[in-house]
């Protein structure tokens, strides 16, 4: 992306929030929600929990979209703290994790306890190289096996024959890209309510910048 469409998006982005903000500020002040109590455990080591506390996208004249994702780090896991009651978005980062978002409904007076798995950046990494090698494989394999090869017989006549390797090479690309993008999903970090209600498993992507405020 060249430096001027750079700019241009990072401008918009910040106009967006900029206009966000100057809105909420019109508007008629709304009773807060009480605070609760938030309390998140992780069998891993160095998983930083935030919560997400803007989101704004922009979309330049070429199409080229961009999100921008702030949030703000609390504390790391485990640990306790407070928010306002209502739909948040939990964040979990950390050195050599797949970073992770999920929107949960914190309660008032109920339990908002939560359970962070965070997936590994290795795997993923794994993952991607695997689908990669997997996906080439499959279409080199196919490709051979559709198109064959011609070749002259002891009698001289042109026989045309696909080659033996052909169909074994599609077959094995097949299970490594299968088993690449296994590797891709299992390595998303995973956000549930400890109270057996799996909040599910994201996949953190996005294009654009990302902050803390």
């Amino acid at each position: 992306m060249s430096r001027i469409h750079t700019t241009f998006l990072l401008a918009t982005l910040a106009s967006l929030l900029t206009v966000s903000t100057g809105a909420r500020a019109d508007e008629p002040d709304e009773p807060e929600a009480p605070p609760v109590k938030v309390t998140v455990r992780t069998s891993a080591s160095d998983v930083t929990i935030g919560y997400v506390t803007h989101r704004a996208a922009a979309v330049a004249s070429n199409g080229t979209s961009a999100m921008a994702v702030a949030w703000k780090d609390v504390c790391v896991a485990p640990c306790e703290f407070k928010l306002p009651a209502g739909l948040h978005e939990l964040v979990a980062t950390g050195p050599g994790y797949v970073g992770g978002t999920e929107k949960v409904d914190l309660r008032p007076g109920g339990d908002n306890r939560f359970v962070v798995k965070p997936g590994s950046s290795a795997m993923r990494w794994g993952g991607w190289g695997l689908a990669l090698v997997g996906l080439s494989a499959l279409t080199l394999g196919v490709a051979s096996a559709a198109v064959g090869s011609d070749s002259v017989d002891s009698k001289g006549n042109m026989v045309h024959s696909t080659p033996g390797w052909a169909l074994p090479l599609a077959i094995a690309g097949g299970l490594a890209a299968g088993g690449g993008i296994s590797m891709i999903v299992l390595s998303s970090t995973s956000i549930q309510r400890e109270s057996g209600g799996a909040t599910g498993r994201n996949l953190f992507v996005g294009a654009g910048y990302s902050g803390h405020f």
